[in-house]
């Protein structure tokens, strides 16, 4: 079990002294770029269990590189991906901005419970040791009585779902229209830009990524009803 705590004293503090001022725009200490890239070195270098830390690594890093911040901190770190650091970030996230209660010492009892703010808050406060195995139970047993309730519950989060993913593949597609309408001074620019051409490869792990989806869609679609 990961037992490294999600919070450090003075974060703790800090987030004790937000929650008396609840009206007021809080923002995360911000990691320099650099000594997250050191740190995570040293974590993923002595195989240390400590997600909870490079979740708020990848939490709290200065957004140098914008919306690749993120990739290039995987890169820079090595022996981790880029989706882990995404996900391990909004599990944190969640439980740092909308989940109301103390988060559980396991990662993967948190990870359980991200997506139900509400749920995940009702079941660490009944039992902060819950395993993740108990965790999933009681998510899958809330998901039932949800169904039960209202039939059109399952297919609400389905489409929730599927409408995120059309947005994203929106926004790459509006990414892709704009790289090649670039004139001359701005792809120089953008040449500029890209300080790791390696990071490139994504793209094509992306692409092949979205045609796997896409042909498994394709196929489902086609299936009789």
């Amino acid at each position: 079990m990961d037992t490294s705590p999600l919070l450090s004293e003075t974060s703790k503090r800090a987030q004790r002294r937000a929650r008396k001022q609840p009206d007021e725009a809080r923002q995360p200490d911000v990691i320099n770029f650099d000594a997250a890239v050191a740190e995570g070195k040293q974590i993923v270098a002595a195989r240390e269990s400590n997600a909870w830390r490079l979740a708020e690594i990848a939490y709290q890093v200065e957004p140098r590189y914008g919306d690749k911040t993120l990739t290039k901190l995987a890169k820079a770190i090595g022996g981790i991906a880029a989706c882990t650091l995404e996900r391990r970030r909004y599990v944190y996230r969640k439980w740092k901005e909308e989940i109301p209660a103390a988060p559980p010492e396991s990662f993967a009892v948190a990870q359980e419970l991200s997506p139900y703010p509400e749920l995940a808050a009702q079941i660490i406060k009944a039992k902060p040791s819950v395993t993740s195995r108990e965790a999933r139970k009681r998510v899958q047993e809330w998901k039932e009585r949800k169904q039960q309730a209202d039939p059109n519950f399952a297919y609400e989060q389905m489409k929730k779902r599927f409408d995120d993913l059309l947005t994203r593949t929106s926004k790459v597609v509006a990414d892709a229209g704009f790289i090649n309408s670039l004139d001359a001074k701005e792809r120089q620019l953008l040449k500029k830009a890209i300080t790791m051409p390696s990071v490139l490869d994504e793209l094509l792990e992306g692409e092949r990524a979205f045609k796997t989806m896409y042909e498994a869609l394709k196929r489902l679609v086609d299936e009789p009803a």
